[in-house]
């Protein structure tokens, strides 16, 4: 938790990942897909734009694949 200070505790996060975060410590995720206006879409966004999230949904609708916490998962990684 950012409050902590590095220290293992009760406590509240308050740090949001959404598409004004940068990521520092990880170059991407495992994660289901997810659809814009979706909390998690937002998270998503801290690694990829919204361009790419739409063309890798669309890849996998047309592949079958589903979405969501029950469904595939993709890795998603920042375009350099």
């Amino acid at each position: 938790l950012e409050a902590s200070g590095g220290r293992a505790g009760p406590g509240i996060a308050t740090l949001r990942l959404d598409p004004s975060y940068r990521p520092s410590v990880v170059d991407g995720l495992v994660s289901g897909l997810h659809v814009p206006g979706e909390s998690h879409y937002e998270l998503l966004r801290a690694f990829a734009s919204h361009a790419r999230l739409s063309r890798a949904l669309a890849v996998a609708a047309g592949a079958g694949m589903s979405g969501h916490e029950l469904g595939d998962a993709c890795l998603i990684v920042p375009q350099h």
